[in-house]
């Protein structure tokens, strides 16, 4: 009984959110043709704000994968020496949480902003 009602749920779903997806896309443009605004002038209005792009971000990124497998490296050393698998978890959260510090200073640095002088 449940393996043919979760297919339809799903595809009832599915329809459900992508109908209010357009609806709702509708009511927007309707309402930008009611006020006698111009369509395009109205999406070029808003385009810059859509997509600012954090230049920071692969620098986060990547130095929390670095030192993510720093923490696995350093864990599984840890286990090889004392034979206690508990210590891998504390290790990558330990590492991760170093990498992001660490973010949070160069990006600081670089930005040319301080916490207080805001």
């Amino acid at each position: 009984m449940a393996e043919e009602i979760i297919p339809i749920f799903m595809f009832a779903s599915i329809a459900v959110v992508l109908w209010k997806f357009l609806e709702t896309r509708h009511k927007e443009r309707m309402a930008i043709i009611d006020k006698s605004l111009d369509p395009l002038a109205y999406k070029e209005l808003f385009a810059p704000q859509m997509f600012r792009v954090n230049p920071f971000t692969n620098l986060k990124w990547g130095l929390l994968a670095f030192f993510i497998g720093i923490g696995i490296l350093c864990g599984m050393q840890l286990d090889n020496i004392y034979s206690v698998r508990e210590f891998i978890a504390p290790c990558i959260f330990l590492c991760g949480g170093m990498a992001l510090v660490l973010f949070y200073f160069i990006a600081n640095k670089k930005s040319g902003t301080q916490e207080g002088n805001q």
